[in-house]
This record gives C-alpha cells, sequence and structure tokens, in this order.
C-alpha cells in the first residue's frame, strides 16, 4: 500500500489481514457485525466524520444504540430551560479527548471509557465534576464540564485521531472519499497488532492506493514565488555591475 501497490486480500473476516465487500447501504451494518465478534479488542477506524454509510458519527451512534442503549445517561442541568438535558454520552461509552490538557496529562486524541456519571443539579458551579473516566494510561480523572466540551463517543475514531496509537483489531469502513488515498489506508491498517478488516468499496480502497498520494498532488506558489525572487535579484545585480 505505502508503495502504491494493491495488495491481494482474503474476504475471510477470520483471517489476519482481510477486505470484506459490501454495498454502500450495508458497511454501517457489517461493521457493526464485525465489532459484535469483538468489542473489548476492536477498534473502528473512519476515513470522514459524516457520511451516513461509513462515516463517524453515523456509526458512532448505530454502536451506541446497539452496544450501549440502556446505559446511564450522563445529564447536565440547563439553566435556561430549568432541567437536566442529555449530553450524548451513557455510562460504559468510550470517549477521546478532542484538545490537550496539560494540568490533567491528557492529550488530544487519549481514549477512555465514561465510568460514572452524577446527578445533574442547578446548584452545581462551572467546571465541577459530573462523572468519571478511566483513561487508556490506567488513570480514573474526574469529568467536569469544562473537558465535556471537548469529548465525544470513540466505538468509532477517525484515522487522522488514530495516527500515533495501536489497537489490537482494528475495523476500517471503506468508502469513495476525496480524503482517501494511500497514505491515509497504510495509515489505518498499520494502527492493528493482531488483525485488520477493511469493509466496503474495494475499488474505492484500490483507485486510492494506486493513485499519486494527496502530498503529491498539492499545488502550491512557493516555485513561482521563488522564481520571481530569483530574477528580480538578478536584474538588480545587472544593473549595478
Amino acid at each position: 500500500i505505502r508503495n502504491g501497490e494493491w495488495p491481494s486480500l482474503v474476504d475471510d473476516a477470520q483471517a489476519d489481514i482481510a477486505f470484506v465487500p459490501c454495498a454502500l447501504d450495508q458497511i454501517n451494518e457489517v461493521v457493526l457485525d464485525l465489532y459484535d465478534q469483538d468489542r473489548s479488542g476492536s477498534q473502528i477506524l473512519c476515513a470522514t466524520r459524516n457520511p451516513a454509510f461509513g462515516g463517524m458519527n453515523a456509526i458512532n451512534a448505530l454502536c451506541q444504540n446497539r452496544v450501549n442503549v440502556h446505559g446511564e445517561a450522563l445529564m447536565t442541568w440547563n439553566p435556561e430551560f430549568d432541567q437536566p438535558q442529555g449530553t450524548g454520552l451513557r455510562v460504559g461509552d468510550p470517549v477521546i479527548c478532542l484538545r490537550n490538557d496539560w494540568e490533567i496529562d491528557l492529550q488530544n486524541g487519549s481514549l477512555g471509557v465514561l465510568v460514572s456519571a452524577e446527578p445533574a443539579a442547578p446548584d452545581k458551579a462551572p467546571g465541577s465534576r459530573i462523572g468519571s473516566i478511566l483513561w487508556d494510561d490506567g488513570r480514573t480523572l474526574d469529568l467536569t464540564t469544562d473537558l465535556l466540551a471537548h469529548l465525544e463517543l470513540a466505538y468509532a475514531i477517525t484515522i487522522h485521531k488514530a495516527q500515533g496509537s495501536g489497537f489490537g483489531r482494528v475495523i476500517i469502513p471503506v468508502r469513495h472519499s476525496k480524503l482517501l488515498d494511500r497514505t491515509l489506508l497504510y495509515a489505518a491498517v498499520t494502527r492493528a497488532e493482531h488483525q485488520v478488516i477493511l469493509v466496503g468499496d474495494v475499488q474505492a480502497a484500490k483507485a486510492a492506493v494506486l493513485a499519486a498520494p494527496h502530498s503529491e498532488r498539492r499545488h502550491v506558489a512557493l516555485g513561482t514565488m521563488l522564481d520571481a525572487e530569483l530574477r528580480e535579484r538578478l536584474a538588480r545585480m545587472k544593473g549595478t555591475s
């Protein structure tokens, strides 16, 4: 993949590396079925966030509904309506931190699990504790309202956020996307320690691998600017000689 060559992949989901082909509208269901086989050992990695099929947001919502629909809801107090409101998170959900917080030693991309939720109350001060999270480094830290704004579900995360991390088993939904190139696909498959399963559009994956990576197709004006600067300097040198 890194060298722009499409590998020969089996469609056996029990193999160490496999590509399970399916139609676009079947990607989410196949991904969820594979995730069900080993929830604790799997991480879903998506190239994109928003598509209804193969996108991170849709898969997160479907996973939560299947895996943790009865988990205790994390609530906060809405002062405008003077009542509790949902946060979209439930006790037992995996979460990801989206910013660096040096005070508590959390990095952008840190993963954890929501392990407790406090009852929502109108008398809680801003920044107060509303629950707790067990992070992937083994620490259990308070979840505050300040940190909540920088969390999201992590049944599925973007490939970009996964760079630098490793997971036992990786499931990668694949669909046509302007973001998908060989570099991104390589980053995704190399996050796996034991098994990687790609799901979806084989032709989209193959086209992404065979095409030049996006980094080689970037057009910038630096070369033109340097040429103009060089010509100007040479002209000044000739004028003073």
